[in-house]
């Protein structure tokens, strides 16, 4: 690329340069193009400096002429620049800015060397040094990215979602997750410190772009891991703090908007797109800023989201939780930071939500019944889901001095409930007979409270410089309680409580030895504990026994570890040594008869713990073992039946043992310094023994049974990614983007030779049931066959690429993309059900800011699909528009999305036992039209105007 691009420069130089040729004497050296040469060196030490920003600014002018970064060697060389005087600057972070004016057009020849450029330490900007307004777009630092946000042009009312996905190599997903050069950020910070925890959402859609002075993205191990004296982490967290400008650092300012709409879909008879539905989505925002606190109060309404854009929060999730399709919120939170206590960063957040969900699916399946045809079924559900949460997280944090500590506790109180119907018709694929049609309806109610959290504290230097002696906990726990009303084979009413407690402590100790070693010894020790009580009562209110279940698991788990790690000016090698031992007790009641499996059964793992990391002329590369237990799932030890689905039935087994992973990671990462080209690849490979999968079978009415099982055979999956971000042009204006990806998985599961009688559900007595397909507390029946099952293979491969250039100025900003995803699977027992899928999209994104306040943006895209079944996969045709206009202090919207009315929302899913596409509700074509307007200080002579205004009317 760089060979095309000189060639290019050269024949456009070419033409240009030809009528110069017949000038003579100073004309013709006035117009010459100049390579100019520095040297960069630190003004104590004289040692070459990288990463340093240096570049041309013509006299009199504001325009940047030439750029580059310095090498390793603080050597810099800015090529073919246009002879003049020019005011040379050079930026470091930390280091008083170096300018001083030089006059070009008397370079001897075609080179200029201005010798050496000596930077100063600037000790008042060491921890918060700044870029000045004329500088690039970019610079970067180590491991650190800047990006000047005075290089991007911002409406008056944009938020910092809008201002990210204007920066290269930042992408903003539907979720409110943010990536930078195709590594998910973690955590989203305001001048540093944390801003509503879970929820990086409320900064993207509530803060002020105008506001902001630069975005940081960096790469740092988590505080938990920077308080022990090893981290383990292979790939360090991407972490994002957005800087806000001096004049906002003190005061008070906010924003608001408010939009209202419909949809213009009509009576369209399609159950999956909404007709004639009333629109509305409104947010604001108020923050007041002091020395030592902060305070940030948001609140928005919406009922036009189809993806999760409720503000998140740490507690688990439940039924309601699992609900897609539309979504209804009101939700308000509130941020506040103080550093009143000396030493301490303290924060205390609060979010409130109530949310609506509205599901509706129309779904595809064929099911594999070994030996015999397979089944196909045709059907859907509809649910219908409320929630009401409150979210509250507290942090102290204090990363100086001697003594680091770090508590963080969040507590979540929820109540939910799911109103569901499921309906389905099922017929046997080579008869193409009707087998049956079912129907079931029910109805879920719970209340929780959940809490987790974590508490460390760290000694350093005790008794030697780099010692470290600190303790850990991390827990989590709570309670659950609710009805449930099924209505499908039986109609059962059920009041049910959970509880759970975890708590995972540890000890560790740090000793460094030498300059480059340092040896690192911890003993812990893992609680866990599970309730589940179930009582079931028929109609009448009469206690239905077969029905009725309680399940108790206590797992504990003593581990301990010594690691050695090694560390040089580029390389840190880690290892060691982990062994644990765990017990896993169950104890289960069903019918009055209770079950115990593993009282005093202890097991013994010992696994290695290996990392390398290299980084070295900004490429960073880490490789990583690691094992570990996993637990098994609650909910897949209940011994009762679940039929809420009346055509996929399943219980629980309690001799359920949990499974060991064995992890290998490698991460490589590359910054060129000079052309800002990124390159990320991250691949992961994982091999699971013991784990939990499901054995299957059906009956002759075609309904699905279903039990979890321990797999004899390991089970793998491979994961890879990679990303090229390559930007071009003296700004980085235009940028290339290639993303591709590779994913396979290979799972072993056990299928029925041949239909079988299903679950007797109305006198289910579950030891009698586990005695004829398990047999002892080993499964020595169903492992041995005699239970009637076999082994299945499922292999699924998917990959895929995305293609992207990217294009901003001050008036544009413009994308243009293609993509494609192909999933293949293949089953070992039935060859004729192996499936290959392929999905396409492409087309552009574009958004125009013209004078006078005018914005205008278009999105259109193909999306066409091969391989899904009949019925599903139809292409679509996507277009979407906004316009926005800005009136002083007022900002007018309005949007148009799914103009053409194609956009569905379609799914595969695959699995050992069946394969399913599903379509899900949407909203379809609507309207929106909104009012945005800014206030306070960051509106201060409107604001005065509208508050005298106001003060008059009173009058």
């Amino acid at each position: 690329m760089t060979a095309i691009r000189k060639a290019i420069i050269a024949i456009i130089m070419t033409f240009f340069c030809v009528p110069l040729y017949g000038q003579t004497g100073s004309d013709a050296r006035r117009y010459e193009s100049v390579k100019v040469k520095a040297t960069v060196l630190d003004s104590k030490t004289a040692e070459p400096m990288a990463y340093v920003s240096v570049y041309l600014i013509p006299k009199g002018d504001t325009t940047i002429i030439g750029f580059a970064i310095s090498d390793f060697h603080g050597k810099v060389v800015m090529e073919n620049v246009p002879s003049g005087q020019y005011e040379l600057n050079a930026e470091y972070i930390g280091y008083h800015t170096f300018k001083k004016i030089f006059d070009i057009s008397s370079a001897p020849g075609w080179d200029l060397d201005i010798g050496t450029i000596s930077l100063e330490e600037n000790m008042e900007q060491i921890d918060a040094a700044s870029i000045t307004v004329a500088g690039h777009p970019i610079m970067i630092q180590n491991d650190t990215i800047y990006y000047n946000v005075s290089s991007y042009t911002t409406g008056e009312n944009d938020v910092l979602e809008d201002l990210l996905k204007k920066m290269p190599g930042m992408t903003v997903g539907s979720d409110g997750s943010v990536s930078v050069n195709g590594e998910k950020v973690s955590r989203i910070t305001v001048g540093g410190k944390t801003f509503f925890f879970d929820a990086p959402s409320a900064a993207l859609k509530n803060l002020p772009a105008k506001i902001v002075e630069r975005i940081k993205v960096s790469k740092q191990e988590s505080k938990k891991e920077q308080m022990q004296g090893i981290s383990t982490e292979t790939v360090k967290e991407t972490m994002m703090d957005v800087e806000i400008k001096e004049d906002y650092r003190k005061g008070w300012f906010g924003n608001a908007k408010f939009g209202g709409g419909a949809t213009l879909t009509g009576k369209n008879g399609n159950p999956l797109i909404e007709d004639a539905k009333g629109l509305y989505d409104g947010n604001a925002m108020m923050s007041v800023y002091g020395e030592k606190d902060q305070v940030v109060l948001i609140a928005n309404a919406f009922n036009t989201a189809t993806e999760n854009a409720t503000l998140a929060s740490s507690a688990p999730a439940d039924d309601f939780t699992g609900l897609e399709g539309l979504m209804t919120a009101v939700q308000a939170g509130a941020n506040y930071n103080t550093s009143r206590i000396n030493h301490f960063e303290t924060t205390v957040s609060a979010i409130y939500r109530h949310t609506a969900k509205d599901e509706r699916k129309r779904f595809s399946r064929t099911s594999f019944a070994g030996a015999d045809d397979d089944i196909l079924t045709e059907g859907g559900s509809d649910a219908i889901g409320k929630e009401d949460l409150l979210s509250v997280a507290f942090e102290m944090s204090k990363q100086q001095g001697r003594l680091l500590v770090e508590i963080q506790p969040k507590f979540n109180f929820r109540k939910s409930s799911v109103k569901s119907s499921n309906f389905s018709t099922t017929s046997d694929s080579a008869l193409e007979s009707k087998q049956n049609s079912l129907s079931a309806t029910s109805f879920y109610d719970n209340g929780q409270f959940f809490s987790n959290g974590y508490i460390g504290v760290t000694g350093k230097d005790i008794g030697k410089a780099g010692r470290r002696v600190g303790f850990s906990l991390n827990y989590s726990g709570g309670f659950s309680g609710g009805d449930e009303i099924d209505d499908s084979v039986l109609k059962l009413n059920y009041k049910g409580r959970k509880s759970s407690m975890n708590l995972d402590g540890k000890i560790y100790y740090y000793e460094p030895i030498g300059k480059r070693w340092g040896m690192q010894a911890t003993f812990g020790s893992s609680q866990s504990s599970w309730v589940n009580d179930r009582n079931a009562f028929d109609v009448d209110g009469t206690r239905n026994g077969f029905h009725t279940s309680s399940s108790n698991r206590e797992f504990n788990e003593e581990h301990a570890a010594v690691l050695m790690q090694y560390g040089n000016d580029t390389s840190t090698v880690k290892f060691g040594v982990r062994v644990s031992a765990r017990n896993d007790v169950i104890r289960a009641v069903n019918l009055d008869m209770a079950t115990l499996t593993g009282k005093n059964i202890w097991k013994w793992e010992v696994s290695p713990v290996v990392t390398y990391s290299h980084s070295a002329d900004g490429s960073n590369f880490s490789l990583q073992y690691s094992g570990g237990s996993g637990q098994v799932p609650g909910r897949m030890m209940i011994p009762a039946p679940d039929i809420t689905d009346p055509m996929r039935i399943m219980t629980g087994n309690i001799y359920l043992k949990s499974g060991f992973n064995n992890n290998l990671t490698a991460y490589y990462d590359y910054i060129n310094y000079s052309t800002y080209t990124f390159f990320t690849a991250y691949a992961s490979g994982n091999l699971e023994r013991n784990g939990t999968v499901y054995a299957s079978w059906f009956d002759n009415d075609g309904i699905r049974y279903a039990i979890p099982v321990n797999s004899e055979k390991p089970n793998t999956s491979v994961t890879a990614y990679a990303l090229l971000n390559q930007p071009f042009g003296r700004r980085k204006n235009l940028t290339f983007s290639f993303t591709g990806q590779f994913g396979m998985n290979r799972s072993h599961s056990y299928q029925a030779e041949k239909r079988m009688t299903g679950i007797n559900l109305v006198n289910f007595e579950y030891q009698s049931f586990m005695n004829e397909f398990w047999g002892n507390a080993y499964g020595e029946r169903f492992y041995s066959g005699q239970s009637g099952f076999r082994k299945s293979l499922t292999q699924r491969y998917d990959w895929g690429a995305d293609v992207r250039f990217k294009y901003n100025n001050s008036w544009f900003n413009g994308n243009v993309f293609t993509s494609i995803m192909n999933s293949v699977s293949r089953y070992s027992l039935d060859k004729t059900s192996n499936m290959n899928i392929w999905t396409f999209n492409s087309g552009t994104d574009l958004l125009f800011t013209l004078g006078e306040g005018w914005e205008i943006g278009n999105k259109l895209s193909y999306v066409f699909y091969r391989g899904f079944s009949n019925g599903f996969g139809t292409p679509e045709l996507r277009w979407d528009m906004n316009f926005a206009k800005t009136v002083k202090s007022l900002t007018f919207g309005l949007k148009i999305t799914d103009i053409l009315n194609q956009t569905n929302t379609l799914n595969r899913i695959v699995s050992a036992e069946y394969v399913e596409d599903r379509y899900s509700n949407v909203l379809g074509r609507m309207l929106l039209f909104s009012i945005s307007f800014n206030f306070g200080k960051m509106n201060q002579d409107k604001t005065a105007a509208v508050s005298k205004g106001m003060r008059q009317f009173g009058y």
